[in-house]
């Protein structure tokens, strides 16, 4: 009988050494946490990131907009600079017409067109 409870006693030792070492490593161990947890993580950023992407998308679009609308205005002040330029070209030619024609004129003609001019 004594062999009986020596086995059992050092079953119960043996056991109770074992189950020790076991709550010993766990309480050292690093706890895991979950898949489940870290996946709703792992999402939870990605849609973070996702309406930054949808914040820049939308800035971009907005700033597109502003482009289109400068380069509409200056395709008009364009326009308007080269109508300008064609004018002003016009204006050139008629002026240096004139001058010819009045740099034509002799002394007599320039006395006679004043004459007629102020006399009456």
């Amino acid at each position: 009988m004594k062999t009986i409870s020596n086995i059992w006693f050092y079953t119960l030792v043996g056991s109770i050494a074992f189950l020790t070492l076991i709550v010993i490593v766990l309480s050292f161990r690093k706890p895991e946490l979950p898949i489940d947890v870290q996946r709703y993580k792992l999402q939870h950023q990605i849609d973070s990131l996702n309406v930054v992407i949808d914040n820049d998308a939308n800035i971009r679009a907005k700033l597109n907009l502003q482009i289109d609308s400068l380069n509409k205005s200056i395709v008009k002040i364009e326009t308007s600079v080269i109508k300008k330029q064609k004018e002003i070209q016009q204006l050139r030619k008629e002026y240096e017409e004139t001058i010819n024609h009045v740099n034509s004129f002799s002394n007599d003609d320039i006395n006679s067109y004043f004459t007629k001019r102020y006399s009456e």
